[in-house]
């Protein structure tokens, strides 16, 4: 004979819930049991990893702060070094009353200057270029004379003398030209690019 289950299907659909209810509740308590230890040692690698992060960081910033200084004190390194360079040029720079009197002694007794000016390289901005021989510096200090004389024969003298003054380097005559005057006697006018001793030679300028 089979046996006959005389309970109510309801009651036993609440039993099988129960047992259903148990199950689920031991699967999540062993889950639990098995994932909290997971999760606590990834949290303490996060913890260590976000520690790191920080560290590296406050490493980084401090690096920066320390280049940032050392960039300061290259960039006063150089601005010392030009304007010690400037003084330098300042006290071996030959003196205006020496540069005229060289003058007097290059002019002849029938030439005259009109335009006098002398060139010299701003002591902030001066650089220095890479050259053959070493480093040049870039703009070089060049006295430019203007004046008339009475003739070729004269602006030539005018040069030789000026060639044997020690005080400068080159002597170039950029031009000479006759002014065609209508009256008077006949003048030549001249143009003269001297560079200053201890410069090498600039470019001479175009004829105006």
């Amino acid at each position: 004979m089979s046996p006959i289950n005389l309970v109510p299907s309801p009651i036993l659909a609440k039993r099988e819930a129960r047992r259903r209810l148990r199950r689920w509740i031991a699967t999540l308590g062993l889950a639990v049991a098995v994932l909290a230890p997971a999760y606590g040692v990834l949290a303490r690698l996060a913890a260590a990893r976000q520690a790191e992060v920080r560290r590296l960081t406050g490493q980084c910033v401090l690096m920066q702060q320390r280049l940032q200084g050392a960039e300061g004190l290259i960039q006063e390194r150089d601005r010392l070094a030009l304007r010690r360079a400037a003084v330098g040029r300042m006290s071996a720079g030959e003196p205006a009353a020496e540069i005229l009197a060289m003058l007097g002694r290059a002019l002849t007794p029938d030439s005259y200057l009109t335009v006098l000016s002398m060139e010299r390289c701003d002591p902030v901005d001066a650089e220095e270029i890479e050259g053959p021989a070493g480093p040049q510096e870039a703009c070089q200090p060049v006295l430019r004379l203007r004046g008339r004389a009475a003739g070729n024969r004269q602006v030539g003298e005018i040069l030789r003398r000026l060639g044997t003054e020690p005080v400068l380097r080159e002597v170039t005559l950029v031009s000479a030209t006759d002014p065609g005057a209508e009256s008077g006697p006949p003048e030549i006018e001249f143009e003269l690019l001297c560079v200053l001793a201890g410069g090498a030679r600039p470019d001479a300028p175009a004829a105006p």
